[in-house]
């Protein structure tokens, strides 16, 4: 119950640090006020960063769901007496996520063990995506909150590749608000090696030119129904891709896809608040994207999986989107109902979900 007693710490702060924030007098709910929260904030910020991070890192063989599987391509990678034989490995993988291989054949044969190769993904895994919170976000403690209620967390416990891939696509996008165009593609390009979903992710540098009119409206709406209609024929390509077979119906069902095109709605609606730069405006495009494309769940879980390179970044947009809402009863009516959406998402789709409870520390 570990992650549930984080979740709930998570909701408790979040109330005494709202009061305490009231209690001085400053006239505004705490969580509107992102550079008195991240000055206040950032000490207990750094604290809960390296819990999360440990807490993913240092998980025994049997927390998690596929925690098994990562323990057993640690084996391997010992098991190759050298780098001949290893290379005829990648060779018949056709170096498909070699560079997820190659990094546990390194710390395989440099003597870190199975949980230390955990620790370093989960670090990847989470870092970035802590760090982007705190740069891009209004209300850290919303943020957070979402982080660990709708599951973007507790996939690094089963997920350890892809959530690799996510961590260095949110490097990729941050190296993109800078303009930095050869990090971007670096980190994309290692996020694909990590997992090859994320070449979901190469085509957003080209959203930088695009803005919301009455056309590319149209086009959200036009994209969504034409992923509905051939969702069949996208999920073989995607099976043929990552050659599994995928059939499962998981992610939350239908709430959660209205979860995520009623988001898109409000965002939409408030985008004239909220949107004050080119990077605003490609996180509304990244949520809008998100929420099109996960009509394909009821198909197949590896779509849902895949739209996580979008789901990812709502973490900065919907705080922001919230904040901005300018009636003060409208906006703690809207929080509030965020609120209850995601504890409900929590106890449908993290708590009981990921082979997390019970939790095992892999040194006891």
């Amino acid at each position: 119950m570990i992650l549930l007693y984080t979740f709930l710490a998570a909701l408790a702060g979040y109330y005494i640090c709202s009061v305490q924030a009231e209690s001085r007098g400053r006239g505004r709910d705490f969580v509107e006020d992102s550079a008195y929260q991240k000055r206040v904030l950032l000490g207990p910020y750094v604290v809960l960063c390296i819990w999360l991070v440990l807490l993913v890192g240092l998980r025994s063989d049997s927390t998690g769901i596929d925690t098994w599987n990562y323990v057993n391509n640690y084996n391997q990678c010992v098991a190759y007496p050298n780098w001949d034989a290893f290379r005829s490995f990648l060779e018949s993988q056709n170096y498909r996520e070699c560079l997820y291989w190659m990094s546990l054949y390194g710390m395989a044969k440099l003597g870190v063990p199975a949980w230390g190769t955990r620790f370093v993904y989960g670090a990847i895994a989470v870092v970035p995506v802590l760090v982007f919170i705190y740069r891009r976000s209004e209300s850290l403690l919303l943020s957070i909150f979402f982080y660990l209620s709708l599951s973007y967390y507790a996939f690094a416990f089963t997920g350890i590749r892809q959530s690799v891939a996510i961590g260095l696509i949110v490097l990729a996008y941050l190296q993109y608000e800078k303009r930095r165009w050869d990090l971007y593609l670096l980190f994309s390009v290692a996020a694909i090696f990590f997992h090859i979903t994320a070449a979901i992710f190469l085509p957003v540098i080209l959203l930088r030119w695009v803005r919301m009119n009455e056309i590319t409206a149209s086009a959200c709406v036009l994209g969504g129904g034409a992923l509905y209609l051939f969702r069949g024929p996208i999920v073989d390509w995607l099976e043929r891709i990552v050659e599994k077979d995928y059939s499962a119906d998981i992610g939350g069902g239908n709430l959660y896809v209205l979860f995520l095109i009623g988001t898109a709605v409000l965002l939409w609606i408030f985008q004239w608040r909220w949107i004050k730069s080119e990077e605003d405006q490609l996180l509304f495009w990244l949520a809008c994207m998100a929420a099109v494309s996960y009509a394909v769940v009821k198909v197949s879980p590896v779509y849902m999986r895949a739209t996580y390179y979008y789901q990812i970044f709502l973490l900065a947009s919907l705080p922001n989107m919230l904040n901005s809402i300018p009636d003060g009863l409208t906006r703690r009516f809207g929080k509030l109902c965020y609120v209850a959406a995601g504890i409900y998402f929590f106890f449908s789709m993290v708590a009981f979900s990921y082979r997390i409870t019970p939790y095992e520390w892999v040194l006891w």
